[in-house]
């Protein structure tokens, strides 16, 4: 039961996108008379569609993807974040991991008040954890963990190239071209859907059996929805600047 790894990862993708875009099209509409409390309230929705997204992919009645809980929670975090304008700092991505660990322990503890052969992954590795087997059950987890990001991550020389395309595109965030300051400058909100896509497909494939698969798939509503922005905001520019138009 629940989501499996590719499919929360297209679907907090695409609700990404969604709500960036939305968040960016009130931003453009907005009044100049608008204030803060408005801007809080829309922020406030946003949270509330956000925490959504967490109870569907955690919740133990629902399923209960740990590592898929550990990507939403953070990346979803770094959004909101990032659409506050706030610098994301070790300060901050400290926040978001103490808040991370707080909500997989609620849910955690949820999930151990069910009855055992109902008790999700999560339940029966803290039971585990806690039990007879100790740390070597939680290490057991990780090594496999490991070994099957390892094994997607070797299976092709294709799959090398994600890795290089995210660290590509953090480094364009990081740096960002004119074309990418421009659309940055024009259209509020695509700087906080590129970060929390990449940050949650980051975190999605180290935590996550699926490894590099996830961020791949996120790229591939990513890439197309940024590219489509890139050319709608050059083209725009081009007759704002135009002296014939």
């Amino acid at each position: 039961a629940g989501y499996g790894n590719l499919a929360w990862a297209l679907l907090v993708a695409a609700l990404i996108i969604a709500v960036t875009g939305i968040w960016g099209r009130r931003e453009l509409l907005a009044s100049p008379r608008r204030d803060q409390g408005d801007r809080r309230y829309d922020l406030a929705i946003v949270a509330g569609v956000f925490l959504l997204a967490v109870l569907a992919v955690g919740l133990p009645a629902l399923g209960a993807n740990v590592g898929g809980t550990i990507s939403v929670v953070s990346g979803l975090a770094i959004t909101m974040l990032a659409l506050t304008g706030a610098r994301i700092d070790l300060r901050r991505l400290v926040g978001v991991g103490v808040l991370t660990a707080g909500v997989l322990a609620v849910f955690g503890v949820l999930d151990l008040q069910r009855d055992p052969q109902d008790q999700t992954h999560l339940g029966r590795l803290i039971d585990q954890t806690l039990g007879d087997e100790g740390i070597a059950g939680l290490a057991t987890v990780i090594e496999r963990k490991i070994n099957a990001n390892l094994n997607i991550l070797l299976s092709s020389v294709w799959a090398l190239i994600i890795p290089a395309a995210l660290a590509f595109l953090a480094f364009l965030i990081w740096r960002p071209p004119r074309f990418l300051r421009t659309l940055f400058q024009h259209i509020p909100g695509v700087r906080a859907c590129v970060v929390g896509v990449l940050a949650t497909g980051v975190i999605g494939g180290v935590v996550n059996d699926s490894g590099i698969a996830i961020p791949a798939v996120m790229l591939t509503l990513l890439l197309p929805h940024v590219a489509y922005l890139v050319v709608r905001t050059h083209d725009a520019t081009m007759v704002a600047t135009d002296p014939e138009t």
